[in-house]
Parts: C-alpha cells; structure tokens; sequence
C-alpha cells in the first residue's frame, strides 16, 4: 500500500512540474565571455524567444557581484508575441578603480513568473585568452588613411579565428573589419585602416575589439591627428557659388559645384558634405585637366531645424583633399499631420458613438487648425469637442467626434471623411454601419468551400482557408470567430475578426489552427461557428493530431516545462517505466515453495 502511495505522489509531482510552464529561451547572443580594462562599457546582446503561441511580458533584470563591475539592460520590459524572439543590449561597465580580476554578471529573464538566469563572465584587466597591445600613433592630417597597429597573443590553448575591428565615431569613416587564423601561442600584429580627413586635426580616442566564439576583448586606443606642413600634391580644385539658394523642407534643391582636374591624369573624385542639412554625396571621374559643373542634392527634412547653417563641402581625389565653406538657410514651414487615435465599426439608430484623433504640429510656427466633415449624411449628427484647435510647433491636439445616429435613420453603410483643416489639409477616413436595433433584415452565410480534415502534431500550426458567400442584398457585417467542441483539447483557432462580406460578394476568410504542446494524439471534430449581427452559419471539420514519436514527445516536455519542472518530470517518467519493467519480468517464488 505505501509503495502505491509513493508511486501516486511521484506521478503528481511530475504531472504538476509540468502543468504550469510555457516555454521560453534566454542565452547570450555570440560570445559567452567579455573582458575590458577598468573605466570602459561593453554591450552584451541576451537574446529572449518565446516557443509558445500566446503572447507573454518579459523583464530584464542585471546584477553584479561586486561594485567594481556594474550591469544594467537596455530594454528593461517588453511584451513577445507568440513565437517571437528579440535581442536586449546589457550594458557592462567596469568602475575607474576596478581590480584586475574575475567577475559575474546575473542576467534575470522574468516571463510571466517564470525566471532563467544567464550568467555572463567578465574579465577586467587580463583574460584567458588572449594577451593584447594597442599601439597609439601620431598622424599626419595631410593622409588620408592611416593603420592603428593591434598585437594579439593567443594563449587559449587552441587554435581560434579572431575578427578585429574599431569602435569611434569622430573619424571619418570610421574602420575597416579584418580577420585573421590565429595558432596556440603565436604573436600577430593586425592593422586597421583608419580613416583620416584633413580637416580633422587633434587627438581622438577609440575602442579596438577582438573576437571569437568565446570572448569579445575592448581595449582602447588614441590618435593625434598633427597639421603636417608638407601638403600631397595638388590634384583637384573646387569651386562654390556666392549666394546658395533658400531651402524649403521635403523638397529638392539643387545646389552646384564646379570641380577641375589640374593634372594630365584622370582622377576619381568623392564628393563628401558635413551639415545638419541632408546633402547626398557624389562621386566622379574626371580627365586630364577637365572641368566639370555637378550637382548635389539638397533636401532639409522636417527634423531640420529652421535658419542659417554651416555646409562644409569636401572633394578628394588621389589622397589629396580639399574644401569650402558656404551656408544656407532653411525656411520655416507649416506642417500638419493627422491619424485617428480610435475607431466606429457600427452604431445601432438611436445612439450615439465617439472617437478620437490626433493632430501633430511637425512644422516651426504655430497653426490654428479647424475641423469638419466632407459631406453630410441623412439621419447622422457629427460633433467635434472643438470646432478649431491653436497647436504649437512640436505639440499634438487630441480630437473628439461625437456621432449620433437619429431612430428613423435608414440602414446603410456610410463612408466619410473628417477634414483636419490646417497646412496642408489633411483628412481621416470614417467608415461605419448603420444598424437597426431589431434587424428585420438578416443575411445569410453561405460556405462555399472548406477543408474537411486537417493532420498536424502537438505543437504545429496549420493554415486554411473557408470561402464565404452572401447571396442577399443586405451586407453581412462584423463577423466573428469561435471554435467549439474542442474545450481543454489545446486547439486554438486564429483569425481575423470584423470581417464584413457585402451584398453578392464571395469572400475567402484566412485561418491557422494552432495545436498546443499537451494536446493529446486524436482524432477531434470541431465546428467552426462564424456569427454577425445579422447572419450566421457553421462548418465542421475533422482534426488529427499525431504523436511524431516517443522520443520527440519527450523532448517536447523540456522545452514546455521550463528548465526544472520538465527535468523532475523527466526522471519520475523514466523511474516509473523501470518500475513497471522490473515488477513485469521478475520471477516470483511459489506460494508452495517451502522457506
């Protein structure tokens, strides 16, 4: 008897780890391990997909386990649909007076209850892997690229691929990635390209990163970029108009440079703009001693602050640059946008329905901004909260129409539009129906096709399709979705809702049937019921789930279970199946054998 009990309390025990869970994944995104000196910042990528098919709330929680080494998430909270995945930054800070030693950041994943912890080993100072040397450097501003030379010792004890690349923002364009083979113990000395414009004279600081499957290593470097008297030949010469245009934001302006080539060779010439104005760059080819007049396309966008700015315009061409100064205005303008913030499907005659919309000032002045309808409908009021709205530069109106439908208004379907009078004038698309409260109209749904059996395995999804028809003169409106004689199986059905089928009209309605990672192996007979207001019908329809195998059902449970859970229930399985063979083909002694 107390055997029977224990094997009952085992069976619940393993039945209950695995009630509750849903499945969720939470790993560091690439290498596993980070190492930095003291004062500097890595990003660590933690990537969070959820297996199951509703959608969950995750948050993100970093701690360290010492105040030398700080953590925090980018992302702090967030919601995934089902099936969905995304990568959160964890932002790894190392303090100016952190110790040469081994730390551990403690990522917490919180999904609805369920919590995984990913451990993310951080190395300040040296690291098992590679022994690494920067080497500063002093550069002429007159060249135009130059190399940041990296020493990297591999010490891991295997051979490993290392990638290489800069961090820094100052120098323009930034670096070239490189990656190299690198054997146990050898010592190679790796260059990036670092590109210098001449402009850019004084000293700047970066960051080199290491790389491979097992670690990512920051280390900083600094560049003094010097005002080199010896100047490379002259190649190019570039010439600006005296007074530019003015410029109005979302519209093209061309502005012309003339560029000559005062050398018998041809050249190829990269044109480059530095403004808040959004100017497109070029290139070209020049022949020898051609001049030729181009032009670049300039087009301020909304975010382009109004006034004078400064545009410097560089042309280079066989490591020999050269550029001029000009500036020009941007002229204030008036913009308006709308959207609605809410919406009416239908209004039943006799009531009264309201929704919202947003007006958004993304001009420079001030705009007083009024409200209408375009086209008045019999039996229907429109109300607006307020006739016309003053909205400052930058800021938003929020907008309430009021729509009240009269009892003796006739039923129809209405489309309108509410008119946002402003600059430029915008206008919001209203669609509804008009109901009566006891419809003496009623459609009909006919199912024209529909599939009649469907085979998937726990946890699949299976998309169909049924083709609808409304052989009335009256619109079907607002249909809606349910699936039933299948409670507690785990089938769920996914699909779109307020569709409307106008009069005469064939409609194909899209569906997906989502078999949950319990449902049972069966055969199932549900009926899909799709209801309107003022129509409906039913279709029925034969499901098969199968079970794709012992050992994949097993599996199955892991991942639904969540880390702990479905290890317990595991065990207790498998415990109870030894049991059952051990109890079946053991020999049992005679009760007349004589002890």
């Amino acid at each position: 008897m107390m055997k029977k009990m224990g094997m009952m309390v085992l069976s619940f025990l393993a039945i209950a780890g695995l009630a509750f869970a849903f499945p969720f994944t939470a790993n560091v995104k690439g290498p596993q391990s980070f190492s930095m000196l003291e004062g500097m910042t890595l990003t660590a990528s933690l990537e969070v997909s959820n297996l199951d098919f509703e959608e969950h709330d995750i948050t993100v929680t970093a701690t360290s386990d010492s105040p030398f080494v700080k953590a925090k998430p980018v992302l702090k909270k967030f919601t995934l649909n089902g099936y969905e995945s995304t990568l959160v930054g964890v932002d790894i800070t190392s303090t100016d007076d952190a110790q040469h030693d081994t730390y551990e950041i403690m990522v917490k994943v919180n999904a609805d209850g369920q919590v995984t912890n990913v451990p993310i080993p951080v190395y300040v100072g040296s690291n098992p892997f590679f022994t690494i040397g920067t080497f500063d450097k002093s550069v002429c501003a007159s060249e135009y690229v130059e190399d940041i030379s990296v020493s990297i010792k591999n010490i891991s004890g295997k051979d490993t691929s290392v990638s290489i690349h800069g961090e820094q923002s100052i120098l323009f364009p930034a670096f070239d990635e490189e990656s190299v083979e690198l054997d146990i113990g050898k010592t190679q000395i790796l260059s990036l390209q670092l590109n210098v414009s001449p402009q850019n004279v004084g000293d700047y600081t970066g960051t080199v990163l290491i790389e491979n499957d097992d670690i990512i290593v920051a280390r900083p470097f600094s560049v003094s970029v010097k005002d080199c008297p010896i100047l490379p030949e002259k190649t190019i010469s570039l010439t600006l108009p005296k007074k530019p245009k003015d410029l109005t934001k979302l519209q093209t302006t061309l502005f012309p440079i003339t560029l000559k080539n005062v050398t018998k060779t041809k050249q190829e010439v990269d044109v480059f703009v530095s403004s808040v104005i959004p100017i497109t760059p070029i290139s070209l080819t020049l022949g020898p001693f051609e001049t030729l007049t181009v032009d670049l396309m300039v087009k301020p966008n909304l975010s382009t602050p109004a006034g004078t700015h400064a545009v410097e315009i560089t042309a280079t061409a066989s490591g020999y640059s050269t550029f001029q100064s000009t500036t020009m205005k941007v002229l204030p303008v008036d913009y308006i946008e709308a959207e609605s913030a809410t919406t009416i499907y239908e209004i039943v005659k006799g009531q009264t329905k309201s929704l919202s919309f947003v007006v958004h000032n993304k001009g420079d002045l001030s705009q007083t901004v009024s409200f209408g309808m375009q086209s008045g409908i019999p039996g229907v009021d429109f109300s607006f909260s307020s006739d016309s709205a003053t909205i400052t530069a930058g800021k938003s109106a929020v907008i309430t129409l009021s729509v009240s439908v009269e009892s003796d208004a006739p039923i129809v379907s209405v489309n309108n539009e509410i008119l946002v009078n402003g600059t430029p004038v915008r206008t919001i698309p209203l669609s509804f129906d008009v109901l009566s409260p006891t419809s003496t109209i009623v459609s009909i749904i006919e199912v024209v096709s529909a599939p009649e059996a469907f085979t998937l395995g726990a946890g699949e999804k299976k998309e169909f399709d049924v083709i609808v028809e409304n052989p009335t003169d009256a619109s079907i409106l607002g249909i809606h979705y349910k699936l039933v004689g299948v409670k507690g199986s785990g089938l769920v059905l996914i699909a779109e809702q307020n569709e409307t089928v106008a009069p005469h009209q064939t409609k194909t309605l899209h569906f997906t049937l989502v078999a949950g990672n319990q449902t049972n192996a069966g055969a199932y007979s549900p009926i899909l019921v799709m209801e309107s207001p003022n129509a409906s019908t039913s279709v029925s329809f034969t499901v098969i789930v199968e079970q794709r195998g012992f050992l994949s059902g097993l599996t199955g449970l892991v991942p639904f279970a969540g880390e702990k859970a479905a290890a317990i229930g595991l065990v207790v399985v498998l415990v109870l199946i030894g049991w059952w063979i051990f109890s079946k083909f053991t020999p049992k002694t005679p009760a007349w054998v004589s002890k």
